[in-house]
């Protein structure tokens, strides 16, 4: 398989973002005041993985204006890279106990950040049945050297329950450069 320097260029310029279907995992939390469940996204992310393994993917990729579509057959570790930067909105750590205000409606979960630290905000849609039918998020960061928002999209087929679709979109400004704008999308077909 040809790499091609977009590629590769592409590959470096997201592994700033990356932070340290066969059961889609919810856990019961009890807060201060409140009854929750949340998303296990790392346990989701793992186990769609080897589902998703080998399946046809179109990826469209634009950084600085170039675009690049791909059609390819991942493997599980090159669909682990891909899906990987959805770990950001993670939710199920210790940091963030408390972190995030918990509003409940009918078919969607919402997880706003009270805080500096952490996504902004998570949604997760669920259709009638309870099937996540989407997972949300947006992460803005910003220090003395560099400032990044961060959009984040997961769409799931209701009759498999696997990731139809993905989107990672925003911008990363660092000192004394140009901001870089990006739009990663994939859709397994």
């Amino acid at each position: 398989m040809r790499i091609s320097t977009f590629t590769i260029i592409l590959t470096i310029f997201c592994v700033p973002f990356i932070t340290s279907c066969e059961d889609m995992v919810m856990k019961k939390t009890t807060g201060m005041n409140n009854d929750f469940q949340f998303v296990d996204l790392d346990s989701l992310l793992k186990s769609q993985v080897q589902v998703l393994n080998g399946k046809k993917l179109e990826k469209k990729v634009a950084i600085k204006g170039k675009e690049e579509k791909l059609l390819l057959v991942p493997d599980s570790t090159d669909i682990a890279s891909d899906l990987k930067v959805f770990s950001d909105l993670n939710l199920d750590q210790a940091k963030y106990n408390g972190a995030y205000d918990i509003i409940n409606g009918d078919n969607t979960i919402v997880y706003q950040r009270k805080g500096k630290k952490g996504p902004q905000k998570v949604t997760v849609t669920r259709n009638n049945a309870r099937q996540i039918t989407t997972i949300e998020g947006q992460y803005d960061e910003s220090n003395m050297v560099f400032d990044s928002s961060r959009k984040y999209l997961l769409q799931f087929d209701n009759s498999t329950n696997l990731i139809q679709s993905y989107q990672f979109s925003g911008y990363q400004k660092l000192i004394f450069n140009d901001t870089v704008y990006f739009d990663i999308k994939g859709k397994f077909l």
